[in-house]
């Protein structure tokens, strides 16, 4: 990680290929195509320069960070400036024929500042790798923190539309039911009331069945005694005339 942001001649506007006039809009268009273009790639240096991509975008997008990044980054082109003079100073020295020792003592002195300067920026570079990096490693981890908690409430999301399709489904199902059972309970009692039609009907062809049988059986009654009266009537006249002839014959 270290290695990565101690790449040399390389600011956070060049790592996200834009200008440093860029203005927000262009910064996070950059961004989002330097990502995916990471993102697609599995090898480490990949994931390295998304880190740098990731931070460079959190700097950039804020105008006050931003701000801050900017006058960093001319202070650090500016600081050499002492180190340059004295040396100028001395060079002018030397060539204007003043002592050695003079010149000896200057050139000591330019060298002594020169090794401090680089000394006090090489500490200063190393505590700000530090720094980025654990600002890099905090971004990432809560970039991975965001994606768990929105994984999570995805899945909470889809357990809650599971959940309501279920009920809806139980619901329709609930209803339907209901509807089956109204259906079975109507027809229960068309049926109920076609059987009592059925079994009325039957009760009164019964009866007319009866009234019939009756009608026959007293018409049968009555020709029988018709019959037995015309055979009485007919053997009394038989008899009667048997005893005229008889009568007449004495």
């Amino acid at each position: 990680m270290k290695d990565a942001f101690m790449e040399p001649k390389r600011d956070l506007y060049q790592i996200l290929h834009v200008s440093k006039d860029a203005d927000v809009a262009m910064i996070t268009a950059a961004y989002k195509i330097r990502q995916e273009q990471l993102e697609s790639k599995p090898d480490i240096e990949s994931v390295n320069e998304l880190k740098l991509v990731n931070w460079a975008y959190v700097t950039l997008r804020d105008s006050v960070t931003r701000a801050q990044y900017d006058m960093k980054i001319q202070t650090t082109a500016t600081q050499a400036s002492p180190a340059i003079t004295y040396y100028r100073d001395a060079s002018e020295l030397a060539h204007s024929g003043e002592g050695k020792g003079k010149y000896t003592l200057l050139l000591l002195l330019v060298l002594g500042l020169a090794a401090a300067y680089l000394y006090s920026n090489h500490s200063n570079t190393a505590k700000h790798l530090v720094n980025e990096d654990a600002a890099v490693n905090g971004l990432v981890n809560n970039q991975s923190k965001e994606i768990d908690i929105a994984k999570q409430a995805e899945e909470e999301q889809a357990r809650a539309n599971a959940a309501r399709e279920q009920a809806l489904r139980q619901n329709q199902d609930t209803q339907k039911l209901a509807a089956q059972q109204r259906e079975f309970e109507a027809q229960s009692r068309r049926d109920a009331m076609v059987e009592i039609i059925r079994q009325s009907q039957q009760a009164q062809q019964e009866q007319m069945k009866k009234a019939q049988d009756r009608v026959i059986q007293f018409q049968e009654q009555q020709q029988a005694n018709r019959s037995i009266a015309y055979f009485a009537c007919y053997n009394a006249a038989r008899n009667a005339a048997q005893e005229a002839a008889c009568a007449r014959m004495r």
